[in-house]
């Protein structure tokens, strides 16, 4: 799974066999999860300072340190965003990808009313959206149970970023 060049809260990044959580992410079971919405970026950590003593090498036994992954609040230079990665992607990479039944979406609260939240998709599946889907919550799909208590206002705010399923 190669890494997106943009994260956004809840989006599964990498396995933590492959890389080491850093600033911006958080682990849940065993996958390193972007906690904010920003670019991915990828760093060696740093050599300790026991390592790397004058006349000492490393054994064969130390495993090699794993990729820092993080996710950042600034963008990255003009030069390295995915802006201009896009004419170099194909073309069926860069199309809009369509939510359909079953997958799993990210999406922001844009407008809520007594018996309903507007969102807005930014995520299908493990694919970023070029541009924004509108979706609708409605008071019945919000919990399984004890629907006829469910208060809409209660249970999201606008700007809220929520996870469901199409």
């Amino acid at each position: 799974m190669a890494l997106p060049a943009l994260a956004l809260p809840g989006q599964p990044l990498g396995p933590t066999s492959k890389y080491t959580p850093g600033p911006g992410t958080h682990v849940q079971s065993a996958q390193i999860i972007a906690s904010i919405c920003g670019p991915v970026l990828t760093s060696r950590p740093l050599p300790s300072s026991s390592t790397s003593a004058a006349g000492s090498k490393p054994s064969k036994t130390t495993p090699l340190p794993l990729e820092v992954l993080s996710v950042s609040r600034t963008p990255l230079p003009a030069s390295t965003t995915a802006a201009s990665t896009v004419g170099a992607a194909s073309a069926a990479e860069t199309s809009n990808v369509l939510p359909e039944v079953n997958n799993i979406v990210l999406a922001r609260v844009v407008r809520v009313m007594a018996r309903q939240a507007t969102v807005e998709i930014l995520v299908v599946g493990d694919g970023v959206v070029r541009e924004a889907f509108q979706g609708v919550v409605r008071v019945q799909d919000i919990r399984a149970t004890e629907k006829d208590k469910v208060r809409v206002g209660e249970s999201f705010r606008v700007g809220d970023v929520v996870r469901g399923i199409v």
